[in-house]
């Protein structure tokens, strides 16, 4: 017979009254960052960086998503975070998405699709981390236009 198990927020309904759930971790109400960037007339080079969205204290990522055409040849892209300003969390550069390549094709690449994503449903407890786009390698086309959007709750 198949042993019944029982997740952490259901355990909270069924035990005693005052082990309640976290208001944002059943029923929160997700919120939507929409941005986009146009690159320049210079090519986006390794390590160049795009600073999107200050998370804020409290959030909880559920899911986050990069969309280009091509990027000419080659451009690989990872989305993760910078520290908090003191420093408790600590960076990930792509601790969201990892190697989303534009490279020859448009892409559009979910956090969700990719596995085991260590952003994913992360709560950020400190001030200052800032989501940023790190290209892990050029990109030979410019005028492309990326969009962003960032999936949160917070409660």
């Amino acid at each position: 017979m198949a042993t019944a198990r029982i997740a952490a927020n259901r355990t909270k309904h069924v035990t005693v009254g005052s082990d309640k759930v976290v208001e944002g971790d059943s029923g929160g109400k997700i919120k939507h960052v929409f941005d986009s960037y146009t690159l320049p007339a210079a090519i986006l080079a390794v390590n160049d960086t795009i600073d999107i969205f200050e998370i804020p204290v409290g959030a909880r990522i559920v899911e986050a998503t990069i969309s280009c055409i091509s990027l000419g040849t080659t451009g690989i892209m990872d989305l993760g975070w910078t520290a908090s300003t003191n420093g408790t969390t600590v960076a990930d550069a792509n601790g969201f998405i990892s190697a989303s390549d534009a490279g020859g094709q448009g892409v559009t690449t979910q956090m969700t699709t990719q596995l085991a994503m260590p952003g994913f449903l992360k709560k950020f407890d400190n001030a200052g981390c800032v989501i940023q786009l790190i290209a892990t390698e050029a990109s030979t086309e410019t005028a492309v236009v990326i969009n962003f959007s960032i999936s949160y709750v917070i409660d």
